[in-house]
């Protein structure tokens, strides 16, 4: 499934998870400044593309999207945009967005490290308000296969 999240109030800053389509039926109706793909970097109006080469192998991490592969039916493909051609599968039954760096310090467990997106610099205070909490080697492993996607941080 994909998935987009959109400002639905004007004077709210926060973002609301909604169907890829909405997001495409905002940006038709002169939103499109509203919206923001799953790795929150901003509205394109651009399809997702797909990998270019192979799907790189990350250690305890698996990676999602059109030449990766899908995620298992208890996990969604996170951050997927004209930005990140590829994503990976997080946890459904875990928060979505368990950690926030915009604050200082992320509140991930001591032998984790936050997960957060590498957008559009206009746009990275999203991507830093929503990231995910993940094994430190792991993480490491993610920014190390897929440079430019994200940034790790520790607790």
């Amino acid at each position: 499934m994909r998935g987009v999240f959109l400002q639905y109030l004007y004077d709210d800053p926060g973002l609301l998870c909604g169907p890829y389509e909405v997001g495409v039926l905002f940006a038709a109706s002169g939103a499109g400044a509203r919206v923001r793909y799953s790795d929150y970097s901003l509205w394109r109006d651009q399809p997702i593309p797909a990998l270019a080469g192979a799907c790189p192998a990350v250690p305890g991490v698996t990676l999602c999207g059109p030449g990766c592969g899908t995620c298992a039916a208890n996990e969604h493909c996170s951050g997927r945009s004209p930005l990140h051609p590829t994503g990976f599968c997080t946890d459904n039954s875990r928060p979505k967005f368990a950690c926030r760096i915009d604050v200082g310090k992320p509140d991930c467990l001591v032998t984790d490290k936050c997960f957060n997106y590498v957008v559009e610099p206009s746009a990275q205070v999203n991507a830093d308000m929503f990231g995910y909490c993940m094994p430190a080697s792991q993480c490491d492993a993610l920014a190390a296969a897929l440079p430019g996607i994200g940034k790790c941080t520790s607790p």
